[in-house]
């Protein structure tokens, strides 16, 4: 399915069906960058399951304790330059009181391996905001969290109980011979295990981005010398590239 709209209560018992890829990538034989599998297959129903697991959990026991669990090894936050996660949200204290959100959309990779949300949410003084959210399919099937970024809204969106889901075309790939031997044998070709947080590189604080395995959605987290962030999300769609997401927080 390359557009759905899917129910909440549906997307919450993850009884949407997944969109099947085709085998299929871009660029040069063997060459698609980023974690998960190429043979994989778009979800959106158990990535938006996630945010709403994610979304449960910050407003039971906070924000930063709840992403701090959901986030991948390698997962970056605006600190507001770009850190990883995990040490940063680790310990910290959550701000009070729990912040809630509700998903709007959820964009994904024609492989699944990677995914863009979007949801709104409202503070307890009444302002709405935005929050763009980046997942990432780990080894073991499960989705984590690799960026987000949240601004305020101008105005307050609508509620609603749909939640749209999407998935990027699929680009003509030659299998590797690895891939090959994989489905000769009939095992398909394990990611590559994340990094462990004491194995990262360091981290450029003004530029970070990664890839679906399939090359079909990739993303960029930056900051500006003046301090504003943005978060890009770009994708193939329609037979082409397109941008999905290009939010901007302005600095201070």
């Amino acid at each position: 399915m390359n557009r759905c709209i899917l129910l909440f209560a549906a997307c919450a018992g993850l009884t949407a069906a997944p969109a099947l890829a085709q085998d299929r990538a871009e660029g040069p034989r063997g060459s698609a960058t980023g974690r998960g599998s190429l043979r994989g297959y778009a979800n959106p129903s158990a990535v938006i399951a996630a945010e709403l697991a994610l979304a449960r959990d910050a407003a039971a026991r906070g924000r930063w304790t709840a992403l701090d669990a959901a986030a991948a090894s390698d997962a970056v936050v605006f600190a507001p330059r770009l850190v990883w996660a995990r040490p940063w949200l680790k310990g910290r204290a959550n701000p009070a009181p729990a912040m809630r959100w509700q998903p709007a959309a959820v964009w994904s990779s024609c492989d699944g391996s990677l995914a863009v949300s979007r949801s709104s949410w409202r503070a307890a003084d009444g302002s709405a905001s935005w929050l763009a959210r980046v997942w990432q399919r780990q080894g073991d099937g499960a989705y984590k969290w690799v960026a987000e970024l949240d601004g305020r809204l101008g105005q307050a969106a609508p509620e609603s109980d749909m939640i749209a889901a999407e998935v990027a075309d699929c680009a003509v790939r030659v299998r590797s011979p690895e891939e090959d031997e994989a489905r000769r044998r009939g095992k398909p070709p394990k990611p590559p295990k994340p990094p462990k947080l004491k194995d990262l590189p360091p981290l450029d604080p003004t530029r970070h981005g990664g890839a679906a395995g399939d090359g079909t959605l990739r993303w960029e987290a930056s900051v500006a010398p003046d301090g504003a962030r943005r978060l890009v999300a770009i994708w193939r769609k329609d037979g082409r590239e397109q941008t999905l997401i290009d939010e901007r927080v302005a600095g201070g």
